[in-house]
């Protein structure tokens, strides 16, 4: 059973977010780098390796499922006033994707698209996950003013 018009476009955004979460989670990690906050870096590094894997996974189902598509760019990552405003970002980010995950699931599920269904649902549950560690970030650099500190706690958080 092919993809219908509407599941298709879905996926071609759901590309395009993890994509664009991916180039944004690399920039601020680069920007927060530059700031000495070493830990927090690579943490954000270590999201954008992760999201551009959603982004492959997502484009090789598109493959798999016989979509006849052209993928977006990605759109340009923009800077950052500082660690609070990448923590608001990133979990700003996450929540876009869940919330396209969720409607990717709902347009499967009134379709009887049985095999996208099985496909985003894991990921869905992986949302749950990368929300709350992104609310875990915006709580640590928001309890204090101090980068040298927060980047400690968060290398103690995150292991990194």
């Amino acid at each position: 059973m092919a993809l219908s018009a509407k599941l298709t476009s879905l996926l071609v955004l759901q590309y395009a977010t993890e994509s664009h979460a991916a180039v944004a989670y690399r920039s601020f990690a680069m920007q927060l780098r530059a700031l000495g906050m070493h830990a927090t870096a690579k943490h954000l590094r270590h999201e954008s390796k992760g999201e551009r894997g959603h982004a492959e996974l997502v484009a090789s189902y598109l493959e798999h499922r016989g979509a006849d598509v052209t993928l977006p760019a990605t759109e340009a990552a923009q800077r950052v006033s500082g660690p609070k405003d990448a923590a608001e970002r990133v979990l700003s980010l996450e929540e876009s994707v869940t919330a396209k995950l969720g409607a990717i699931l709902m347009a499967a599920q009134s379709e009887g698209d049985v095999l996208t269904c099985e496909f985003v649902r894991p990921m869905i549950a992986e949302q749950i996950e990368e929300e709350d560690v992104a609310r875990l970030l915006l709580a640590i650099v928001s309890a204090s003013d101090d980068i040298l500190s927060v980047d400690q706690e968060i290398a103690i958080k995150f292991g990194e």
